[in-house]
C-alpha cells in the first residue's frame, strides 16, 4: 500500500512539473500538434532577413572575393593612379603617395563610369580637342630595367586624317628619346614604343576593339611583353634607352603638342618589376568580376 501511495505521488509530481514547464508539448517543435497523434504539421516559416545571406542581387560583386584596387595593390606597385576624383580642381591622387598627378582644365571630364565591374569607383575621359593627366618627371624607364606599365583604356574610334592618340606619353624631342603608349591615327591599333635618339628600338602592340581594354607592358630584363585583356599578344626583345627630364602625361603627348587621346582612362599603375603572366591574368579577371 505505501509502495503504491509513493508511486502515485511521484506520479502527481512528474505531471504538476511537466504542465509547469512545457504546457504545450506541440510548442517544442514549433509547430501546432496534430489533433490525432500529437505530431506537428506545421513548417516553420523563415526569417524575412534570412532573404539576404544568399547576397544582395544588386550590389555588384561578389563580397567574398577580393577588390580589383587590393589585387592591384597585392602586387606592390610604386605607382597606382584610380582617377575617381570628383573634380579636375583635385590631384590625380596617387595611392602609393609617390607621384600625384594634376589635370587639364579644359577637355577633361571626370566621374565618368569606370572599367571595374561591380565598383563605383569613376575614370577620367578626354576630349578630341585637349584634355590630359600630367604626372611629372618620372618613371622614364631608363635601360633595361625591369618594369610594367598597366592601365584600362576605352578610346572612340579613329577619325579619318587624325593623328596618333597618346594614351600616356614620357618621350622628350628632338632628338626622341624615352617612350610612348598611343593608338594608330586610323585604327584601333594600340602600340608601345621606345626611343632612342629619333629611333624606336622596341615596339610591341595589339588590336583593340569597342569598350574598356586592360593594357599591360612589362619589361623583365630580356623580353618586352604586350597583354591585352589578360592574354600576351606581342612580345619583343628588351632594349635600353637614356633617361632624359619630361613629364609622364596620361591622355596627351607629353610634348604638349596635341594627340590627345579621346577616350578614357582607368585604373593606371606603374611597377618596377616586371608582373608575370598569371598575375597579369589575375588583375583582368579581378577586373571583369571573375
Amino acid at each position: 500500500m505505501e509502495v503504491r501511495r509513493f508511486a502515485a505521488a511521484a506520479c502527481a509530481s512528474l505531471l504538476l512539473f511537466v504542465g509547469c514547464f512545457f504546457p504545450d508539448l506541440g510548442d517544442l517543435t514549433g509547430g501546432t500538434p496534430d489533433a490525432a497523434n500529437d505530431v506537428s504539421t506545421d513548417v516553420a516559416t523563415p526569417d524575412a532577413g534570412d532573404a539576404g545571406d544568399a547576397g544582395n542581387a544588386g550590389d555588384g560583386g561578389d563580397a567574398s572575393k577580393p577588390s580589383y584596387a587590393s589585387v592591384v595593390q597585392s602586387d606592390n606597385p610604386t605607382s597606382y593612379w584610380r582617377f575617381g576624383e570628383k573634380s579636375v580642381q583635385l590631384a590625380a591622387h596617387d595611392e602609393m603617395g609617390v607621384a600625384d598627378g594634376t589635370y587639364a582644365s579644359a577637355g577633361t571630364t571626370v566621374g565618368a563610369t569606370g572599367a571595374i565591374a561591380g565598383d563605383p569607383d569613376t575614370a577620367v575621359s578626354f576630349a578630341a580637342a585637349g584634355g590630359s593627366v600630367t604626372i611629372g618627371d618620372v618613371y622614364p624607364f631608363a635601360g633595361t630595367a625591369p618594369f610594367t606599365l598597366e592601365v584600362w583604356v576605352s578610346a572612340a574610334p579613329p577619325v579619318d586624317g587624325g593623328t596618333t592618340r597618346r594614351i600616356a606619353s614620357h618621350r622628350t624631342g628632338p632628338p626622341s628619346y624615352g617612350w610612348r603608349l598611343l593608338l594608330a591615327s586610323d585604327s584601333q591599333q594600340v602600340t608601345f614604343e621606345r626611343w632612342e635618339n629619333d629611333s624606336v628600338v622596341a615596339s610591341v602592340g595589339g588590336a583593340l576593339t569597342s569598350g574598356f581594354h586592360h593594357l599591360v607592358v612589362a619589361q623583365d630584363g630580356t623580353t618586352l611583353h604586350f597583354y591585352v585583356n589578360g592574354a600576351e599578344v606581342d612580345s619583343a626583345p628588351a632594349s635600353t634607352t637614356t633617361a632624359q627630364s619630361m613629364p609622364l602625361v596620361w591622355g596627351a603627348n607629353s610634348l604638349g603638342d596635341g594627340e590627345f587621346l579621346e577616350g578614357t582612362i582607368d585604373e593606371a599603375a606603374i611597377y618596377d618589376h616586371a608582373l608575370a603572366q598569371n598575375r597579369v591574368q589575375a588583375h583582368y579577371l579581378a577586373g571583369i568580376g571573375q
